[in-house]
């Protein structure tokens, strides 16, 4: 962090910010992805570390690898794959509470991101993903880390994901720089 915004605002500026997660973050070429709005929101470039298919439980390597490159923040969004793959919540938040261990350890700022919801087809996973989106909130707080909540800028609205109810669109995409960019 390096200081408050012009004007005076006590909102923490960033010279750079790191994006981290699973295909969401990575986005496509059908919805784009998130981090090049954000980028445009804050001003400031934002790196994507996404990969699609990975749950939180296997990401700590590549976490610490994101650390190394020494970003301002590391905005995590991750945990999709987990709660669709049935990953127990605690066990995904424990790896979440080691990796920010890691960062903070190296002077890197975290903030933790929820999952948005899943729409159509996929939808009979919310439960897993409001369970899994509760434990990533505790983990936040228990160490000191700002919490952005993704999903409840949703509200479980079909039109901001593509057919599979789970990868977000344009409008989706858009959805979640907003959010990140009003929470941090």
């Amino acid at each position: 962090m390096l200081g408050c915004n012009e004007g005076g605002s006590s909102k923490p500026s960033y010279a750079n910010v790191a994006v981290f997660g699973d295909s969401l973050t990575n986005g496509d070429s059908i919805g784009g992805n998130y981090a090049e709005p954000l980028s445009r929101m804050l001003g400031v470039p934002v790196y994507k570390y996404g990969r699609g298919g990975e749950p939180l439980v296997s990401a700590e390597g590549r976490f610490r690898s994101v650390v190394n490159t020494r970003p301002d923040i590391i905005v995590v969004m991750e945990g999709t794959n987990d709660a669709a793959g049935g990953v127990d919540a605690n066990r995904a938040a424990n790896a979440l509470h080691r990796m920010i261990g890691y960062a903070k350890a190296n002077g890197v700022d975290v903030a933790v991101c929820s999952i948005p919801p899943f729409t159509k087809g996929a939808a009979g996973i919310n439960g897993a993903a409001i369970r899994l989106n509760g434990a990533l909130r505790s983990v936040a707080a228990y160490n000191g880390v700002k919490f952005i909540d993704v999903y409840s800028y949703f509200k479980n609205d079909p039109a901001l994901f593509q057919k599979d109810g789970v990868h977000l669109n344009k409008e989706g995409n858009l959805r979640v720089a907003t959010a990140i960019a009003n929470g941090l």
